[in-house]
């Protein structure tokens, strides 16, 4: 299944703010879905020589009552100064984001910042990410810090722009009850477990990839699944389980988009 584009502010009027050492940026948004985030656009640009690797980093932040980052990153990714135009205008980059929680919760806010790596960069040699001089984007709000996040600075006149990918689940139903799984729309990795009646279904395609090792197996093929339940190595192929009988708590793992595992606990 393909990224689904849940939040996104793609206005600029060829404004933008420069990123550079100690010199942040960012974006809050706020989707009125639950879903796991993959990716963002970023409209960029780069202006001089910048020294070294020139490595920039996008990380994805919860954020606190104020609407600044908080706690840990929650997905990451980078690219180089090489990678980015230098088009006047800017041009849409994508950059693929992982990390340990990336869930995004419909009606929390959370933060994309923009950080050069090592504090590369001046006011001479810079990416510069586009932004919109007006708060167009009822969904977040622009943040900028000059002393690499340690404090943020709150603007809601502005809005950067951004685009905002992710991979949906779909649950219904109560996780006790009449629940359905259904697991073709899950990101790596995903756990899922509950109590199902015996006319709960869980329902996908059994597919692995190469992101994915299960735990309790070191012979590890991504050609096959593991299935808890019979405890056997089965080819990739959809599949369909009934709660009750043996097992009414199942562990749903999910990898790159597909169930993969189901477990009776």
């Amino acid at each position: 299944m393909p990224s689904i584009l849940y939040e996104s502010q793609e206005e600029s009027a060829y404004s933008y703010r420069s990123v550079y050492g100690p010199r942040w940026y960012g974006q809050t948004f706020t989707s009125d879905t639950s879903h796991v985030i993959e990716s963002v656009d970023l409209r960029l640009t780069r202006a001089g020589s910048l020294t070294g690797a020139g490595i920039f980093h996008v990380e994805i932040y919860a954020v606190d009552g104020s609407h600044k980052p908080t706690g840990a990153v929650r997905a990451t990714g980078n690219f180089t100064k090489d990678e980015i135009d230098t088009t006047s205008s800017g041009d849409w980059f994508n950059v693929p984001l992982s990390g340990a929680s990336p869930n995004i919760t419909a009606d929390i806010e959370y933060a994309i910042v923009l950080r050069a790596d090592d504090g590369a960069g001046d006011v001479e040699s810079r990416v510069k990410w586009m932004v919109e001089n007006a708060n167009i984007y009822a969904g977040g709000l622009q943040l900028n810090s000059s002393n690499s996040g340690s404090s943020w600075i709150t603007n809601s006149s502005y809005d950067l722009t951004f685009r905002e990918y992710g991979l949906s689940w779909d649950i219904s139903g109560a996780a006790t009850a009449e629940a359905t799984m259904t697991g073709q729309v899950f990101i790596v990795p995903a756990f899922i477990s509950g109590t199902f009646s015996a006319t709960a279904e869980i329902t996908g395609t059994a597919d692995t990839k190469e992101r994915f090792v299960p735990a309790r197996r070191g012979d590890y093929d991504p050609d096959t699944f593991w299935d808890e339940e019979t405890k056997t190595w089965l080819n990739s192929r959809p599949l369909s389980k009934m709660g009750g009988g043996r097992h009414k708590t199942y562990l749903v793992v999910v990898s790159d988009r597909n169930l993969v595992y189901v477990g009776g606990l």
